[in-house]
């Protein structure tokens, strides 16, 4: 068994062991948790299912988009790391895993109340996020919650004088993995081995792949290696934070200021202009919350947060083209630059990634967002004890353009040939392309968005004797509006909810919501979703009374329907789209005509969620929390094509109908034990969750075999062909594509080194409908987690490990995995293929650099398994003594070192599990930072 597989094998089983939790072990039982719409309830009185995160976990990471400090925080909520350009590799979300059709199952998130964008905010600014995962706890977004809701909550202020904060931060960063692509000798090599494989003639002869080994006329024999000529070892990050909290008399405040300026890792050791070309992104963010009792009754909130953040890069170069092209050029393309100074190209790669950095001139983006709410509390109870009422209204903006100044360069191609006798060249040739043009100014609306909500809420809170009430009633109304056509959303949320505890054993919630959009016909956009809870705390029996090793036990159990807005607009309106021509007139004049592009479907409905989910809580010994839950949800009127089940006949294309339906079930557990022994203090933590899903229908096509069928399976399943190894020298005839009397409609000449696989039907073709469901989808169904923590006399580390399980990955990047063909380069990866000396050992197909469908699809063989362990997060510190640092009128001081995403347990390898792409890579980063406070 692979060591690796071991290593996550041994990690899992010992996470397994030490968990059993939901409500993040953080929480103690009177903490506060925000349950959205301003309702807060303490963690012991909560019947529903719920994850916290607060703002000394969050501290523990450096993230330029705070989702990628969410690793390992909250059992249930699946953190996926992407890459592309350094500063939006943000997290992509799900909670419980995916429960439709469409691979997307994004959460709602919402910041102090109203949806927004978590990437535009920092980390310092943020109390706690609270991930809100059942539907008594999600019912009373409507068509919303069904995904999920993300609450994040910033900080505020507080009457205790105030409280001022500085910290720096420096980043050095570096890409996590990189592939080795093979050098000109290598690639050479492959290329003439991948020739005789195919029948043909080598492209290199022996003196040509000495000249590439021995570095002989380098300008006609090149040996570049493009990624340490465009890229430098390291990028750096600089961040500033200051924040301003407290309050007096009747006035509390909150100001946060961050500046962050980072570079990426292009060199810039060729650019002789004078503008950077570099990979720069620089953001200043400003929020300032302002809570104001402006009489003892009447309390006004105002938040007001905006950001200013602009990007550098190459004027023609994103970085995933030149990624694309850093992966995708042999090295023994062209030379850099010939003596004269003019860059190499080649009519097969008509581009230089060295040109495509420097001498394409530079575009820079800027963005503003501006982020506004405002809110009134007005105390009722001279009333009514206990009633109160509130109004809030909030507007966003976003604004993204470009500016950039671009221009286009020259290249040369040049070959020749090597005499065999006397080593001299002969055969010259030269081919120019491109052409060098000035600097040229264009600017463009990258896009805008804009965002108003109104919300009025009547809370009734009261206790009396041993019951206790918490209601409210609320009128919420959303118009959102983003750039282009047929992009204004207007949804209008009737929502209530009574929360119920009695003497603090038993506890009931029951919420209601009548939620609508304006996508859907009249008669459907408003639908009901209702959902009740309820919670026993055992600890308050009496025959737990006098335990001392419970401090709490709570069972929980909750039911509900949760819905998800459609995103496809108007779907009950029939469409049209350009047609064929009208001709008139003596002069054949034409018009444009319109068709039918879509038949009107009034019967569209949102997706609905029916849900049902049990729970335990339970703290012992004094500093144990456990917590577990098991879940179950059923999603349907799911959108699905009707084309399967709609005559073509008829006309017009087929439109959309609300008949999926996904199931999704699993459980989450989660456990930590805190503990101080004199000056020592210390904690280890861990959790477990599992999430699966099947599709239960999707309106699919007729298949003759059962195996075809992807109803049945998990959303996002692959389907591939199930190899049987290679053809061996002697069992093909090299001629046709027929073996043992099964045809390979894949290929027209089967030859040694090509893929075997399984005739699943038996009708001696392998062709598509010998496809199975291989391995798992892109998704993890499982993830864990192990944090660990401890600290002496100020001195102190802390780590977050996190994994991923039950999760494949099709290695199927162009010159990365699949190399040769269709002009790819070739990467060590090849290393392991198929040659007559390699048959038996071999694991991946012969070389070819022509199309082989037969040995590029997707296959057993080149399907892998991406379970990974990394080490998230790794935090050193010292607390300076507040003798020392009282010397220098500070009240505290720390001083830090972190490192991110630090190592992988995995069977990738090559490179991350969770980026395959050719895209900007994955970082590594190792910070130092100083934070004081007065």
């Amino acid at each position: 068994m692979n060591i690796k597989n071991i290593i996550r094998a041994l990690f899992v089983s010992c996470t397994s062991l030490l968990t059993i939790g939901q409500i993040s072990a953080q929480v103690s039982d009177s903490t506060l948790v925000n349950l959205g719409y301003g309702v807060k309830q303490a963690a012991n009185e909560i019947s529903s299912a719920t994850g916290v995160a607060t703002a000394e976990n969050l501290s523990k990471y450096f993230a330029v988009n705070p989702t990628n400090a969410l690793y390992g925080q909250i059992p249930g909520l699946t953190v996926m790391q992407n890459g592309g350009d350094w500063w939006g590799q943000g997290a992509t979300l799900f909670v419980r895993g995916q429960a439709n059709l469409d691979n997307t199952s994004a959460p709602l998130v919402l910041v102090d109340g109203f949806e927004r964008n978590l990437a535009t905010i920092t980390i310092a600014e943020i109390e706690s996020v609270t991930v809100l995962k059942d539907a008594g706890a999600t019912a009373i977004y409507g068509q919303r919650g069904a995904n999920g809701v993300i609450l994040v909550t910033t900080k505020r202020g507080k009457d205790e004088g105030m409280k001022v904060d500085f910290s720096y931060e420096y980043s050095t960063n570096k890409a996590f993995r990189l592939p080795k692509m093979l050098d000109a000798y290598g690639y050479a090599s492959a290329m003439n081995e991948a020739l005789v494989l195919d029948g043909q003639d080598y492209l290199y002869s022996a003196e040509e792949l000495d000249a590439y080994k021995n570095g002989t006329y380098p300008e006609y024999f090149p040996n570049v290696n493009w990624m340490d000529e465009v890229l430098q070892n390291t990028g750096f990050v600089h961040d500033f934070n200051s924040t301003f909290q407290g309050g007096k008399g009747r006035t509390r405040y909150f100001v946060s200021l961050n500046y962050m300026d980072g570079n990426g890792l292009l060199k810039q050791d060729r650019n002789d202009n004078s503008y950077s070309t570099q990979l720069n992104y620089r953001r200043a963010n400003l929020r300032t919350n302002l809570d104001i009792e402006l009489t003892k009754s009447t309390l006004l909130k105002i938040n007001l947060a905006g950001r200013i953040s602009g990007t550098n890069r190459p004027g023609k170069a994103t970085s995933e083209k030149l990624f694309g092209r850093l992966y995708g050029t042999p090295a023994n393309a062209y030379p850099i630059q010939y003596a004269n100074g003019v860059f190499g190209g080649s009519p097969t790669y008509p581009y230089n990634p060295i040109a495509d950095v420097n001498e394409t001139g530079y575009s820079i983006s800027h963005e503003r967002t501006f982020y506004g709410d405002v809110s009134v509390e007005q105390d009722l109870s001279a009333l009514t004890e206990g009633l109160s009422i509130s109004a809030s209204v909030s507007f966003d903006n976003n604004v993204s353009y470009w500016d950039s100044r671009r221009k286009d360069y020259a290249y040369v191609y040049k070959t020749a040939k090597i005499d065999e006798v006397n080593g001299e060249l002969y055969d010259f040739t030269s081919t120019s392309g491109g052409e060098n043009t000035a600097l040229e100014f264009t600017d463009e609306v990258g896009g805008q968005a804009r965002h108003a909500n109104g919300i009025v809420k009547l809370d009734y809170d009261k206790q009396w004797g041993k019951h206790k009430v918490n209601a409210f009633g609320l009128f919420h109304v959303d118009t959102e509006t983003t750039y282009g056509q047929n992009n204004t959303f207007h949804r209008v949320n009737y929502a209530a909810q009574v929360n119920y505890a009695y003497n603090k054993k038993y506890l009931a919630g029951v919420t209601a919501s009548y939620s609508g959009n304006n996508i859907l016909s009249e008669e459907n956009r408003f639908q009901f979703y209702p959902a009740v809870s309820l919670g026993w705390v055992l600890s308050e029996e009496g025959f737990l009374s006098g335990v001392d090793a419970i401090n709490l036990l709570k069972i929980r159990a909750s039911a509900g329907l949760v819905g998800l807005e459609q995103d496809q607009q108007h779907l009950h309106r029939q469409k049209f789209a350009s047609g064929g021509k009208y001709w008139y007139g003596d002069n054949n004049n034409q018009l444009g005509g319109l068709q039918e592009s879509r038949r009107a479907n009034p019967n569209v409905l949102p997706e609905k969620s029916t849900q049902i989910n049990l729970g335990l809580d339970a703290r012992l010994f004094r500093g144990l929390s456990l917590n577990a839950d098991v879940f179950y949800e059923e999603r349907s009127q799911i959108l699905v094509s009707e084309a399967n089940s709609t005559s073509n006949v008829i006309g017009v294309p087929a439109t959309m109908v609300s008949d999926g339906i996904v199931e999704n079930r699993g459980f989450e557990v989660a456990a930590l034990w805190n503990d101080q022994i004199g000056d020592f203090s210390y904690s280890i933590g861990a959790q477990y969750s599992m999430a699966q899903n099947e599709i239960i229908e999707q309106n699919e096509v007729f298949r003759e075999w059962d195996y075809l069928s992807r109803t049945g399976q998990s959303v996002g399943q692959v389907f591939g062909l199930q190899d049987a190894g290679f053809f061996n020298e002697g069992e093909v005839n090299e001629v046709d594509n027929i073996y043992n009397g099964v045809e390979y409609t894949f290929t027209q000449v089967l030859r040694p080194g090509d893929v075997k696989y399984v005739d699943q039907n038996g009708d001696n073709k392998i062709d598509e409908f010998d496809v199975v469901a291989i391995g798992k989808n892109w998704l993890p169904e499982v993830n864990y987690a192990l944090t660990l923590g401890a600290e002496y006399k100020g001195a102190g580390f802390s780590a977050i490990f996190q994994g991923a399980s039950n999760v494949s990955v099709m290695l199927n990047t162009p010159s990365i995995f699949w190399p040769l063909y269709n002009n790819n380069n070739i990467s060590e990866f090849s290393n392991d293929r198929w040659t007559p000396a390699t048959a038996s050992t071999a694991t991946l197909p012969r070389l070819t650099p022509e199309k082989n469908d037969n040995n590029y699809r997707a296959s057993t063989i080149w399907q892998r398994d991406a379970s990974y362990l990394k080490l998230r997060t790794l935090e050193v510190y010292y607390h300076l003594p507040k003798t020392l640092v009282e010397k220098v009128k500070l009240k505290r001081a720390k001083v830090f070192f972190r490192g991110m995403n630090l190592f992988s347990v995995d069977n990738i390898e090559i490179m991350d599990p969770e980026e395959i792409g050719a895209v900007y890579p994955t970082l590594t980063s190792y910070n130092i930072g100083l934070s004081v406070g007065f």
